[in-house]
């Protein structure tokens, strides 16, 4: 599952080897053509805070390039997240843009307890 996915860049890369893949975003406008055509990629268009999908359902949460954009939801977009997981689920955290650089490091500090973790890849 990849929450707040924008273009869904992350999601196409994932749907070449998982076996499925579900991305989310408020704004369909800026959604990859590609993903409808994808048979393993399923676009819900729904708020992160509050998706509407089925407890428990996903092994991995991704949020990918997009802390900046939901950093005033983030409280309710890991509770929203945490709540699709399996429980031996992950929700990761990647950005490899220097924007969400420092509010990653303020917001995510200590984070990395009970399966839940962030990694930042800026050069």
């Amino acid at each position: 599952m990849e929450l707040a996915c924008g273009t869904a860049v992350f999601s196409l890369a994932a749907a070449k080897y998982a076996k499925s893949v579900v991305c989310l975003d408020l704004d369909s406008s800026r959604l990859d053509k590609r993903v409808p055509d994808m048979q393993n990629l399923d676009y819900v268009l729904a708020d992160a805070a509050r998706t509407g999908l089925e407890t428990g359902r996903f092994d991995m949460v991704i949020l990918y390039n997009a802390f900046y954009h939901i950093k005033d939801q983030w409280p309710d977009i890991l509770a929203e997240g945490k709540r699709l997981l399996k429980p031996s689920g992950l929700f990761f955290v990647i950005s490899s843009w220097n924007l969400d650089k420092t509010l990653m490091e303020e917001k995510l500090s200590g984070i990395v307890q009970r399966g839940i973790f962030y990694v930042c890849l800026v050069s």
